[in-house]
């Protein structure tokens, strides 16, 4: 060891060299308004993202709901279109059974 390290030491030159560092008490209170700060951080971020996936959420349902618009607009149009052959198609029996069935003048 050398002659500084076992060199004894005055309370004063003590007591000035652990000024220059700081108390439990101030690393205590920097912790705390260090942990204080880093939680509103995060509860500021958070609150962005849950904006953004709500806007994210909402964009997607809406390109989701225009796509089964679409599909079903399709059915629709489908079944408006099998309504009007069926409908055609009963107006057309219903005048053959007349004609075949019901002949305006039946011979005996």
């Amino acid at each position: 060891m050398s002659e500084e390290m076992i060199a004894p030491v005055t309370r004063g030159e003590l007591l000035e060299v652990l000024s220059a560092y700081p108390t439990s008490v101030e690393l205590r209170t920097e912790l705390a308004t260090f942990r204080n700060e880093m939680r509103a951080e995060m509860r500021e971020t958070f609150a962005m993202f849950r904006v953004e996936l709500g806007e994210d959420i909402a964009r997607h349902m809406k390109a989701g709901f225009e796509d089964m618009r679409k599909l079903f607009g399709v059915l629709d149009d489908k079944q408006h279109a099998q309504n009007d052959q069926h409908a055609s198609l009963a107006r057309r029996v219903d005048r053959l059974e007349v004609a075949v069935f019901d002949p305006p003048n039946p011979k005996p």
